[in-house]
């Protein structure tokens, strides 16, 4: 079964640097042009067990492309899934996504598939191959940059104050600039209930949560994730329903 996609689109630019580009996806090679660019496209489906979803993209000049299998939400239980599927990236054929490298991944919040490409119409494909377990909203990140995406080990700290009215949540994104990692610390929430933490991918509307974690306040991080360059999410849920609840948190990142 083919699902409907919905796709947000962003783009940027930034220094100038160019590498030659290896694999096609449906054109021959053609020169890189200046300035240096990335463009990250979002799409967000439905996937039914044992069901495919795909979606044509478009590369306008030779790139590094970047897929990120980022959120798998059950559609029964509105929580990330355990499951995992298999993502692949390839070229367009009539209806078709013929894919020319696939793998079997989980959410994350770091690219699963990295390939350099040359201008033409790719497509990513998404399937269940028998680990799914259940039907899933996910959302996936395709990025092209004219040259490999930069890393960093050296992080910034942001703090994120607020108050959370009973049963409410409080969110905020942030932007990573370098791949790296990325950590949230929930430090206080002024008594010892358990909170609904989650980070995930912000696709320009919705913060689509890739991880969460049922936790008391603390010293150390209770969520870490790998990130590339693009905007992330943190969310704070009550979900003890306790009464209005003031909170601090550090959010680590590239």
């Amino acid at each position: 079964m083919i699902a409907q996609s919905r796709l947000r689109s962003v783009r940027a630019l930034g220094a100038l640097t160019i590498l030659t580009l290896a694999i096609g996806c449906d054109d021959s090679p053609t020169t890189p042009t200046d300035p240096f660019t990335t463009t990250s496209q979002f799409v967000v489906s439905n996937l039914s067990v044992g069901g495919t979803s795909s979606y044509n993209f478009a590369v306008s000049t030779q790139s590094h492309v970047a897929l990120t299998f980022a959120s798998a939400i059950s559609l029964a239980t509105g929580l990330p899934i355990e499951g995992s599927v298999r993502m692949g990236l390839g070229t367009v054929a009539g209806t078709a996504c013929t894919t020319t490298s696939t793998i079997e991944v989980r959410p994350a919040l770091s690219a699963q598939i990295r390939m350099q490409v040359a201008a033409g119409n790719c497509c990513l494909s998404v399937a269940d191959g028998g680990a799914l377990g259940e039907a899933v909203t996910y959302a996936a990140r395709m990025t092209a940059t004219s040259a490999e995406p930069a890393t960093s080990s050296a992080n910034f700290f942001e703090g994120f104050s607020s108050a959370i009215p009973i049963g409410g949540f409080a969110e905020r994104t942030f932007e990573v600039f370098r791949g790296g990692n990325s950590t949230v610390t929930l430090s206080s929430t002024g008594g010892e209930q358990v909170m609904r933490l989650s980070i995930g991918l912000w696709d320009g509307a919705v913060c689509r949560v890739q991880a969460l974690a049922d936790i008391p306040a603390g010293s150390t991080p209770q969520l870490v994730a790998g990130v590339d360059a693009g905007t992330y999410c943190v969310r704070l849920q009550d979900i003890n329903t306790t009464g209005r609840v003031t909170f601090g948190m550090t959010i680590s990142h590239p």
